[in-house]
Parts: C-alpha cells; sequence; structure tokens
C-alpha cells in the first residue's frame, strides 16, 4: 500500500572529517587488524547504515523514541499482537564515497590495552585500526519524505543539519577517544511538492526549490547537559608516541597525522583517555578499596580487570555500579532492575570525550618520508629541511648483567622531540549519559584525576618510565552547557597557586556530600 507524502526534501552536502575517522568493513586487509570500508568498485566509503545511525541517536537523545519512530521507522513485536509492528524508513540515507585530501594517504592507529598489574602491554589486546586522515571529504545524500507540508520532520531533520554544520555529530568507531568529528560543508537543501500540479511536474522534471535555512523557522530541540574542558599544557621534556613504522636510521619515530594539508606530531585521544582512565581507576580501587586486579592472559581477562564495581550487591535495585564504566566506557549490560523514575545507566559508549592533541609545528608529508629514508648521516639534514630543528635523534642500549657491557642486539634509537608546542588538551563530559543521582561524583572523580594531571602525576605518551611525559599544566578552562544546579558553578574552577581552586561554597559541599556518600571522604 501506496504512503502518503506530501513533500520530498532532497539533501546534498560534504562532510569533511576534522579528524581522524574510522568506519569498518568487512574486507579483509593484511596490513591491519580494523581496516576501512570498501565498496564493490574497490573505493573507500562509509555506509548509509553509518551516517544514518548517529543522526538517529542524536535526535533520539533530544525528542525521544516516539517522534524519532514516526519519521526513521521501528519494528516491535507486541506480546498481545502476533505480526511485528512498525513501518519502513521516511528518511533515505546514501552511501557516502570518500575523497582523500590532495597527496594524503590512509593512516593506521595502533591501540593497546594496558596490564594495571605489570605496567606494559597486556595479554591479546594490541591492535590497529586503518583511518582516514583529516581533511577527507564525504559526500552525504539524503532522501526525506514529508506526510505533512508542516511537519515537524523537516524542523527535526534541520536541526540536525546544523548540527552537522557545527561538528557536534560524530561517526564511526571510538568517537569519544578522538577521532569521528566532522563538519558538514557546501549544504543544500531543496523541496519538492508532489501535491500540487506544478510541483508534480516539478518533480518530473527534476527540478526542485532550494530552502532558505537563515530564514527557515526551525524548531529549538533542547540540549543535553555537558562539560567543556580545555587544558593548556606543554611538556616538560621529550613526549611523543611511538609509530608503528621505524625509519631506515632511526628505529623509533613520533607519530603523525595530518592536520591543515600538513603533517605533524600528534597525541591521541586514545593515549591521554588511557592516561587519564587509570589514574582514575587508581583513585576509585582506593577510596572505595576495591580489590587489586589480576595478572590477565587473555582479552577476557583484561576486560574484567578493568572493570571496577565500587558496589556489587545482590539485594541493590540499581545492581552493580562502576562510575569508571560509565565515565570511560564499558561493555553494555542489562541492569538487575529497571529504575522508573532515571532509566539504566547507559553503559557502553564512554561519557567522556577526549580529542587528539596536536603540536604546533607543521611539515610537508615529502619531508617526513626523507626523514624516514635517511640514513644516519643525513638524519640531521632531513631534520633541518623540515625545520625540525628541535628534534635529537637518541642513543639508548640495555646494560648485559654480567658483563656491564653492552647488550648483543640491544642499541635503538629514538627520534625525541624537544621543546615542541601543542595545542590544548580538549575533553568534553556528556552528563545526559549518568545517571543524574551520579553526576556529582563522576565529576568529583573527574576533578580529582585533573588535580593529578596538574601535579604532574600523570604522565604522557610513550616511555614514561624512562625520563619521557612528563607535562606541566598552565591553566584549566571549564565551560557548562544546559546546567542549571551546583553544577554550573564549575566555570569559575581553574589553577590557582598550581592547584586546582575557585570553588563556590555550594559547589564544594555537593560535590564533597556525594563523594563521601560513595564511599570517597573528603577531597584534598
Amino acid at each position: 500500500m501506496a504512503r502518503k507524502i506530501a513533500s520530498r526534501l532532497r539533501i546534498t552536502g560534504k562532510l569533511v572529517a576534522c579528524g581522524p575517522l574510522h568506519v569498518g568493513g568487512a574486507g579483509g586487509n593484511a596490513d591491519v587488524d580494523l581496516a576501512l570500508a570498501e565498496n564493490g568498485q574497490g573505493k573507500l566509503y562509509v555506509p548509509g547504515t553509518s551516517l544514518a545511525g548517529p543522526l538517529r541517536a542524536w535526535l533520539r537523545q533530544r525528542v525521544g523514541d516516539q517522534e524519532v519512530n514516526k519519521v526513521w521507522g521501528y519494528q516491535e513485536q507486541r506480546p498481545t499482537e502476533r505480526e511485528p509492528q512498525g513501518h519502513a524508513s521516511f528518511v533515505i540515507v546514501e552511501d557516502g564515497l570518500v575523497k582523500l585530501p590532495a597527496g594524503a594517504t590512509v593512516e593506521t592507529r595502533d591501540g593497546v590495552g594496558i596490564d594495571r598489574v605489570m605496567g606494559a602491554a597486556a595479554e591479546h589486546v594490541k591492535y590497529n585500526r586503518a583511518v582516514l586522515p583529516s581533511g577527507s571529504e564525504i559526500e552525504l545524500e539524503i532522501t526525506v519524505e514529508l506526510k505533512e507540508k508542516n511537519d515537524a520532520a523537516r524542523s527535526h531533520l534541520i536541526a540536525a543539519l546544523q548540527a552537522l554544520q557545527r561538528g557536534e555529530i560524530r561517526f564511526g568507531a571510538a568517537k569519544t577517544r578522538g577521532l569521528g568529528q566532522v563538519t558538514l560543508k557546501d549544504l543544500s537543501v531543496c523541496e519538492q511538492d508532489l501535491l500540487s500540479f506544478r510541483g508534480m511536474l516539478q518533480t518530473l522534471r527534476n527540478k526542485k526549490d532550494a530552502l532558505d535555512l537563515k530564514n527557515l523557522s526551525v524548531q529549538i530541540l533542547p540540549g543535553v547537559p555537558t562539560l567543556s574542558i580545555q587544558i593548556d599544557w606543554s611538556p616538560r621534556g621529550p613526549l611523543m608516541v611511538k609509530a608503528e613504522r621505524d625509519g631506515v636510521a632511526v628505529d623509533m619515530l613520533p607519530l603523525v597525522s595530518a592536520k591543515g594539508g600538513d603533517l605533524t606530531f600528534v597525541l591521541p585521544g586514545s593515549s591521554i583517555k588511557g592516561a587519564l582512565r587509570s589514574q582514575a581507576e587508581r583513585i576509585v580501587r582506593t577510596v572505595h578499596r576495591v580489590p587489586a586486579p589480576q595478572v590477565v592472559d587473555s582479552r577476557k581477562a583484561f576486560l574484567k580487570q578493568i572493570e571496577v564495581m565500587e558496589r556489587e550487591d545482590k539485594d541493590d535495585e540499581e545492581g552493580d555500579r562502576s562510575l569508571i564504566g560509565a565515565l570511560f566506557g564499558a561493555a553494555g549490560k542489562a541492569n538487575k532492575k529497571d529504575i522508573k523514575d532515571e532509566g539504566p545507566p547507559l553503559l557502553g559508549l564512554s561519557a567522556l570525550t577526549v580529542e587528539d592533541c596536536y603540536a604546533q609545528p607543521r611539515f610537508t608529508p615529502r619531508h617526513w618520508d626523507a626523514i624516514e629514508a635517511a640514513a644516519d648521516s643525513d638524519t640531521t639534514q632531513a631534520l633541518q629541511l623540515a625545520g625540525l630543528t628541535q628534534m635529537q635523534q637518541a642513543f639508548h642500549v640495555a646494560i648485559d648483567r654480567w658483563t656491564g657491557g653492552a647488550a648483543d642486539g640491544f642499541l635503538y634509537t629514538v627520534l625525541e622531540p624537544h621543546g615542541v608546542a601543542w595545542e590544548p588538551m580538549r575533553l568534553t563530559l556528556d552528563l545526559s549519559r549518568l545517571r543524574k543521582d551520579d553526576r556529582p561524583a563522576a565529576v568529583m572523580c573527574l576533578l580529582l584525576t585533573l588535580r593529578d594531571l596538574v601535579n604532574g602525576r600523570i604522565p604522557l605518551g610513550f616511555a614514561t618510565n624512562r625520563g619521557m611525559g612528563a607535562i606541566e599544566v598552565a591553566g584549566i578552562e571549564i565551560t557548562t552547557v544546559n546546567l542549571e544546579d551546583e553544577l554550573s558553578d564549575l566555570n569559575a574552577v581553574k589553577i590557582i597557586d598550581g592547584k586546582l581552586g575557585g570553588w563556590s561554597e555550594r559547589l564544594k559541599t555537593s560535590l564533597e556530600s556525594e563523594w563521601a556518600k560513595n564511599g570517597g571522604g573528603e577531597a584534598q
């Protein structure tokens, strides 16, 4: 049976990656564990499902399931019905072909789990993924069928497109670890009228009436409560994340990534987030007297090791509780009992998003290729041509414990960045992913972790136990959005005399009360 359609929206544009982006495919790749999606012609693309899913999820968070299901379709099996109920989506999202920036290539990012006992890479938790570089363009083509001329779906879709223009909707994997941020460019929205004679002729002739989005009345959708944190910092010494590839003369190179058409050093969001998570786990294990983790021998054991439960009470209606899992991400679990007032915790996707952090020096891919391929005598000249005079080729050797001399086969070199200026770290905490009662405790846990970062207790990057990775924090700026309670006072928190300060009395009282209620005691 045909559906009554009043008009049709045709939406086109291009999504430009602000940083790396990964959308995986089923095809294999001998070079990486997690390959990018390719279509039948061998071209890189982003499936329509991977574009539609985040758009639907963004709208669902703001207007609810009922409104979203009307437009995006649904299917459910009711106990009293023999057949599933629902309908197909009124939104059609096409696959988006990918266009790489001129001269850019697909990058490879490493991922590794750190054993909380050994402090080294955990067994069976080492992988790499291919990512689209910053500046990659993805074609966007959406068709929306509207049942009425003044359908609310029109306003909702326009609001989602405006959010895309602001870079608020992320796509692909590892969205909370620096990947997936895009902005919408060259947006065009046209409408075809299907109820009038003129409109039908225009549609048959493939003509459309362009909408002026600036003068279009759009419903303002409710926002979500968030904290945006900017951290101004600088390294005290050499700091880098090791790249997977080695050079000809240099054994260990810093990781680089595309930025603004050139290359630069990068501290991935996954690396920063991993360091923050490890410290947050120490804090929670200490204050809640959670048993120390055990050495792992498998991937499943590693996931169990990082599962920090502050409370595990079978009689508690909230079930198992994981503040770390809610903040930093965890495998999704169903609650033992639903909480009617606040709903179950949204485990799985992390509430905290950490962006990739880039260095300020820029150099061309050609110059970096020359550094990788340089022989011992040519490395210094290649660095000078790239404008990287602050780089130092450091020589390291392991000492034989018996002879006291250099151990055979254990001499290696590292290309260490010294005196490099970095962009600020940027973190975003989405409080809508936390139960309302847990938000003060989660904020307190994050603030205690940032306190340790300010105090120099959290090194970042590679070789942190060998003199690298120490940082100095110059300032922290916290911006609150859609917060009306005492948490809105976080705007005033800053670094005072080298410590986090600026607390209002009501904020301090609330956070300490909630932290103590959950077994944390008073913060120092």
